[in-house]
């Protein structure tokens, strides 16, 4: 009767969830969340706004060197994608990635991304 004992310890809780469950809902977890959600919250709300004060002519320069998304892809050596998703200013490329496509395009990281003016650097 071994191989039916051996059938019975896979159906044994391999942890204590009633300890788990105990832990998950202690004040102090809870406020470890939501400590980490806020974290996450004001990271996430500084990288949409640099995202909006950044001016990007990518699109522009790719089609006046001529070049499809996939082929500046390949020069580069990232996806289709990236380019499309930096072209519709949804990604901001590294500085290392904005240095290539600069280098490929044959122009100025400036030309290329540039911050919007700031009406409150303007004011002062």
């Amino acid at each position: 009767m071994p191989s039916q004992d051996r059938r019975e310890d896979r159906h044994l809780p391999t942890t204590d969830r009633s300890a788990t469950s105990a832990r998950l809902r202690s004040p102090k977890s809870f406020a470890n969340t939501v400590c980490v959600t806020e974290r996450i919250f004001r990271r996430v709300t500084a990288q949409v706004f640099f995202i909006a004060s950044l001016i990007n002519v990518l699109l522009t320069a790719r089609a006046a060197a001529g070049l499809t998304q996939a082929d500046l892809a390949k020069a580069i050596g990232v996806s289709r994608k990236t380019i499309n998703t930096i072209e519709n200013e949804v990604f901001v490329p590294s500085t290392a990635l904005a240095l290539r496509l600069a280098q490929v395009l044959g122009k100025n990281v400036e030309t290329l991304f540039a911050l919007a003016p700031d009406d409150d650097v303007a004011k002062e």
